[in-house]
Formats: C-alpha cells, sequence, structure tokens
C-alpha cells in the first residue's frame, strides 16, 4: 500500500473509531525511533513496517487527529 500525505487512518477498537490525516512519510533506518518521541500537544498515530529486500530499512507513516 502506498501512503500520501493526506490520506486517512480509520483506528477501530471495541472502545471506538479515531481518524488521523497523514501527515509525513519516510524511510528510516531500522535503528531509528526517534519517530516515537513527544509530540506535544497533538494525537498522532506511527506506523512502521518493513521494507521488502531491505531489511536495514523501515517506512514510517504518521497521521494526527483530525477529528
Amino acid at each position: 500500500m502506498s501512503w500520501l500525505n493526506g490520506d486517512t487512518i480509520i483506528y477501530k477498537t471495541a472502545l471506538g473509531e479515531r481518524i488521523y490525516q497523514v501527515v509525513s512519510t519516510k524511510e528510516i533506518s531500522n535503528t531509528d525511533w526517534s519517530i516515537t518521541e513527544n509530540t506535544e500537544d497533538k494525537n498522532t498515530i506511527t506506523l512502521v513496517t518493513c521494507i521488502t529486500n531491505q531489511p536495514e530499512k523501515r517506512f514510517c507513516v504518521v497521521g494526527e487527529e483530525i477529528n
């Protein structure tokens, strides 16, 4: 799947649903966890996945809640 800024992420649980808008996407190294640092007053979701045939890289998608 390909993510673009402005795309919508819908996160559903037994407790309800939250809607986020993608604000950034990027490749990172598999040791870079700076993306999980404090986001101040914004409620964000961060998705991280492997990249095919690139074990040293990860693809990161960050979204901000838009409710």
